[in-house]
């Protein structure tokens, strides 16, 4: 069954943000008895598709070398930029964590053309992701904060959050509508939900595998949907950002 929700998740710390993505519900006991209700079976359905996706991921990189996949994946990034960005711009990519489509060829190739490059830090994972500006080789260090998570992070310092005109949005699922599943930490969500309120024209890019691609993904109010989604294979336009508000 398929149920408009909210991940409460996402909301767990951010109150505000909860009220405003569900503040077309009926409040009456009724409506609040099913939303609560709905939002348990999305965070049941969400909690069942990582898995699953996770499972996907790993059956995928053990049949396929990285060394194949990476080539193809950047050379469709890099075609995205040239056709929907200007010349230069800001874009805000990611240092991918082992498992996730490595796009640092691209990166580097966009940053040699004159592109102004910004990298994610986490501050907490309840707080939206800052961004540092990237340029090569500047060095990278652990988050010392966050030991669980072996990810990479510029020492530079923030960028202005709302500034970007493309965001690269690494996937763990998508589907054909432009919905994606993450990890479950939110920090997208939060980061996606103050980057387009300051800059409605900012591209939301998410970066997958191949076999991230689902018939359909539940998703909820806070949700935002990709405007295109770039693998190893394709890249494939889902729709502007001017559509999407």
């Amino acid at each position: 069954m398929e149920v408009a929700s909210v991940n409460i998740v996402v909301f767990a710390c951010d109150l505000p943000l909860f009220l405003r993505a569900t503040s077309g519900y009926n409040k009456d006991a009724g409506h609040c008895g099913f939303f609560l209700f709905s939002l348990h079976l999305m965070i049941l359905e969400k909690k069942r598709l990582r898995s699953r996706l996770l499972q996907k991921r790993e059956a995928f990189l053990k049949s396929h070398e990285t060394s194949v996949l990476t080539p193809g994946l950047n050379s469709h990034l890099l075609s995205f930029v040239e056709l929907y960005t200007p010349h230069p711009c800001l874009l805000y990519g990611f240092w991918p964590l082992p498992t996730e489509p490595d796009i640092r060829p691209a990166l580097q190739s966009l940053y040699h053309r004159s592109y102004s490059i910004g990298l994610p830090k986490i501050l907490s994972f309840q707080s939206p992701l800052s961004f540092g500006s990237w340029t090569p080789p500047t060095s990278l260090a652990p988050n010392p904060h966050l030991t669980s998570i072996d990810l990479l992070e510029p020492k530079s310092p923030d960028l202005e959050l709302g500034r970007p005109l493309v965001v690269f949005v690494p996937c763990l699922g998508y589907d054909h509508q432009g919905h994606r599943l993450g990890y479950g930490k939110g920090l997208y969500d939060r980061t996606l939900y103050q980057i387009r309120s300051l800059t409605p024209q900012c591209m939301i890019v998410g970066v997958s595998f191949s076999c991230g691609l689902m018939a359909d993904l539940p998703h909820g109010p806070h949700d935002h949907p990709l405007n295109a989604v770039i693998t190893e294979e394709k890249f494939h336009l889902f729709s502007y950002p001017s559509q999407d508000r």
